[in-house]
C-alpha cells in the first residue's frame, strides 16, 4: 500500500473531467463517423437512381431505333417486292 499515490480532490475531479472528455470526444468522433457514412450513402444512392434514370432512357432510346430499323427494313422489302412486280408487268407486256 505504501505504492499508492493519495490524490487530492481536485487531481481527482480533474481526472475525471478529462476521462469525461476523452469520452465525448470519442463520442463525437463516432457521430461525426456517421454523419460522414450518411452524407456518403446519400450522395452513392442519388448517383444510382441518376444511372438508373439514364440507364432507363437508353434502354427505351434502343427500343425505339429498333422498331424504326424494322420499319425501314418492311418498307424496304415492300419497295423492293413492288419493283420485282412492275418487271415481271413490263415483261409481259413486252411478250404479246
Amino acid at each position: 500500500m505504501g505504492s499508492e499515490k493519495n490524490i487530492t480532490k481536485g487531481e481527482f475531479r480533474a481526472s475525471c473531467v478529462s476521462h469525461t472528455n476523452s469520452d465525448a470526444s470519442h463520442s463525437d468522433t463516432k457521430s461525426d463517423l456517421d454523419a460522414d457514412l450518411v452524407i456518403e450513402y446519400h450522395a452513392l444512392f442519388g448517383k444510382f437512381a441518376e444511372l438508373s434514370h439514364k440507364i432507363l432512357q437508353l434502354i427505351k432510346d434502343k427500343a425505339m431505333l429498333k422498331a424504326q430499323v424494322n420499319i425501314l427494313e418492311m418498307e424496304q422489302t415492300d419497295t423492293k417486292g413492288e419493283s420485282n412486280c412492275r418487271m415481271t408487268e413490263n415483261d409481259e407486256e413486252d411478250e404479246l
